[in-house]
């Protein structure tokens, strides 16, 4: 597995677009800043050509602690979900 960072991100851009490292990676930041604060207002995102991002809220549960056997109560959650878009899906699914 490839794990691509901030950083190279970063470079990449940098390098693509004439502008600096530095520059970039500030552009990255508050790209994703914009991301969370809008699901954390309960916004949906969504990135043409790219996906969507939603929050899916899930009910309270109850599990059970395997080495004691008891019931617990796990309370609601909200979770981020990505739907990937057409020309994602696309791009990903293509043969290298």
């Amino acid at each position: 597995m490839v794990i691509l960072t901030k950083k190279e991100i970063g470079t990449k851009v940098a390098l693509k677009t004439g502008i600096t490292h530095k520059k970039a990676v500030e552009i990255i930041d508050q790209l994703l800043s914009e991301i969370k604060n809008g699901l954390a207002r309960g916004e949906k995102i969504e990135i043409r050509g790219f996906g969507v991002f939603k929050i899916r809220n899930s009910k309270a549960k109850i599990a059970r602690n395997l080495k004691t056997n008891s019931e617990i109560l796990i309370g609601p959650t909200r979770r981020v979900k990505f739907v990937p878009g057409k020309k994602m899906k696309e791009r990903v699914n293509e043969s290298d």
